[in-house]
């Protein structure tokens, strides 16, 4: 007798955002950040693959998604001095519903496209419980 086993797959979803648009669209992507990350204020950004030169890094950073999101994107993409660029956000489900739990640690994936990354840099932005925010107080190796 033949034992078939459910294969789950995970569904990804992506949010894309971009400088380049709207005011109107603006409004819509700073609503978008605010519904993924403003249940945490405390964040370990990874990034791979930064700018022409390809710098690697990390940092800590304290912000409020939810009340500024403008400078919680500051502070993730660290900034490049294009003035265009484009980010895309993916994350599984599960990972979202973790960003909602405010003591509840989650992850997700930044590809960031600009002049000096046309292929994409990468941030894995994982948010962290005030705890473990405590227990890192270095800066951090930035980007």
């Amino acid at each position: 007798m033949e034992t078939q086993e459910k294969s789950e797959v995970t569904k990804i979803l992506e949010f894309e955002l971009t400088n380049s648009c709207e005011d109107w669209e603006w409004e819509d992507y700073l609503e978008d950040i605010k519904y993924i990350f403003g249940g945490h204020c405390y964040f370990h950004v990874e990034a791979e693959n930064v700018g022409w030169r390809n710098l690697h890094g990390y940092k800590y950073l304290e912000a409020d998604p939810a009340d500024d999101p403008v400078d919680f994107l500051r502070q993730v993409l660290g900034f490049t001095r294009d003035p265009a660029w484009t980010v895309k956000i993916k994350i599984t489900q599960e990972q979202l519903d973790l960003f909602h739990e405010k003591d509840k640690p989650a992850q997700c994936l930044w590809i960031v496209y600009h002049h000096d990354s046309p292929t994409g840099e990468t941030r894995t932005v994982r948010s962290m419980t005030f705890d473990e925010w405590l227990e890192n107080d270095e800066a951090g190796n930035e980007y």
